[in-house]
């Protein structure tokens, strides 16, 4: 391994901004490159702001650029969507590989997923490929055990943060007088809460505007749920911004009603990172980093009624949601640097190239 600057491959489907998965490639690569590593892509194909996404790497491939890229050219492929596994096997037999386990779209029994599902057939042999990987890296205890369970080696398991920078301290607590800001953001999808986010948010007796911020196939239905709830003029759709940070700086509480078993969290994370205290159900790796009473509020799953009785808390009490998002934001800051990262990810690098 060149000890000089380490070469990395990241490997996805997608280039540009869809999902917590493209965020988690920019933010990383962004800390590699900026603790000198030297980091290229591989995609499949182009999607949002794909010009913004692919400007952080210093090369970029096209899947069908494969042929050309030669045994010593990189120290780690760095996988993380791949739908294609006989290019999963000749990247493995070519370099030291190493998958981020991402969601539970490849495990023996996958739960109802957010994108298509893949067909039986290829989802066995991309198992098959992925076991044979070098080491899978994970955000959460929750992640680890769904991967221990398909069989994968304990011993290449490696649990890694995120990068996610804190902002400054917030300086202004909004006063009672204030209507306060509640934000959503996410994709507008059944899994991720958006519905059951709008049966609560009827239930809150006290004056709120929540703004969501994000696109997906439900929207139509949120809009007509909405009206039908009576709560068009408290809510606002923003749409997809690829960046969000003032609508943070704006908001009082962030909610992040996800109900299917996510792995970690990123819009929460990011939430907390910014000052805000979340309100979430305690579902997948959630509770890796929402901590009840003390950055947020953890909700039992899908009880609506309590998620709206912690938004009416938050709402009334806003020295306390000020010191549960500031104990968020540190707890970011403390957990989720740039140095965190790059010290996991070379932790993994040497157990990998150690063996």
């Amino acid at each position: 391994m060149n000890k000089n600057r380490i070469k990395v491959l990241f490997v996805s489907t997608r280039c540009g901004f869809i999902s917590g998965i493209e965020r988690y490639i920019y933010d990383a690569a962004t800390a590699l490159k900026n603790g000198g590593f030297a980091v290229d892509g591989m995609f499949k194909h182009k999607c949002r702001d794909s010009e913004i996404f692919s400007g952080i790497f210093n090369t970029v491939f096209d899947f069908q650029d494969f042929s050309n890229l030669k045994c010593g050219d990189y120290d780690l492929v760095f996988i993380h969507l791949i739908d294609d596994p006989e290019l999963l096997k000749q990247l493995r037999l070519k370099f030291k590989t190493a998958v981020v386990i991402h969601d539970l779209r490849y495990q023996r029994h996958p739960l109802k997923m957010l994108t298509h599902p893949i067909r039986e057939t290829k989802r066995r042999r991309l198992l098959a490929e992925l076991r044979q990987c070098n080491a899978y890296a994970v955000t959460s205890r929750f992640m680890r055990n769904e991967v221990m369970k398909n069989d994968f080696d304990v011993a290449k398991i490696v649990k890694i943060y995120p990068v996610c920078q804190a902002a400054p301290p917030r300086t202004l607590v909004r006063k009672n007088t204030e209507t306060p800001i509640i934000l959503f953001v996410g994709q507008l999808i059944k899994e991720k809460g958006i519905l059951k986010l709008m049966e609560s948010m009827s239930m809150v007796q006290e004056d709120f505007k929540l703004w969501i911020i994000g696109e997906g196939s439900e929207e139509k239905r949120c809009r007509r749920l909405a009206s039908r709830l009576g709560l068009a003029s408290n809510i606002e759709f923003m749409g997809w911004q690829q960046t969000p940070s003032d609508y943070y700086a704006k908001a009082d509480i962030a909610v992040f009603p996800t109900i299917w078993k996510e792995p970690f969290g990123l819009p929460g994370i990011e939430a907390n990172a910014n000052g805000l205290p979340v309100i979430a159900y305690d579902v997948g790796g959630v509770s890796e980093w929402l901590h009840h009473e003390r950055n947020g509020m953890l909700i039992s799953p899908c009880d609506i009624r309590s998620f709206a009785d912690a938004v009416e808390i938050l709402i009334r009490d806003p020295g306390f949601a000020g010191r549960l998002g500031d104990e968020g934001r540190k707890w970011v800051s403390k957990n989720l640097s740039e140095e965190n990262y790059i010290s996991g990810f070379k932790l993994m690098l040497d157990r990998i190239h150690s063996r």
